[in-house]
């Protein structure tokens, strides 16, 4: 395994399975809320496309959605909407992109959306399917 400091995080580059894997990994510490372990699709918007993603995890000031060849690149903005709970419109959430891991998924820090609609979606997550 290959590490370069980048600031917040690092790069690492390691070997899995006969290939190379390219992540950037966010120093944990720097997390400004504790993320709770989900499972619900979300709607990702791109243009006129919309992609549905597995959210995995969520926290107040953030998300994580898996996709095993991202597209997204750090530092860019991610629109999604989130169905809510007894509501008949999802919640829009812009989200700019910290973490990109090719075989996992693309964590988000929150840019905009409507706190107090956001708050609901965190106090009632919906279940992690059973094993």
């Amino acid at each position: 395994m290959e590490t370069m400091s980048e600031g917040v995080g690092e790069m690492v580059m390691e070997e899995i399975d006969g290939s190379w894997d390219l992540s950037l990994k966010i120093d944990h510490e720097r997390r400004k809320a504790e993320r709770v372990q989900s499972s619900f699709f979300a709607v990702q918007r791109r243009g006129a496309d919309e992609y549905y993603r597995l959210v995995t995890n969520i926290s107040r000031n953030g998300f994580f959605f898996q996709d095993p060849v991202p597209a997204e690149q750090l530092g860019e903005l991610v629109v999604m909407d989130f169905a809510l709970p007894g509501e008949a419109q999802p919640l829009r959430v812009t989200g700019m992109v910290r973490f990109v891991g090719f075989g996992q998924g693309v964590g988000c820090e929150i840019a905009s959306t409507r706190q107090d609609q956001y708050e609901k979606l965190l106090a009632v997550p919906p279940p992690i399917p059973s094993k």
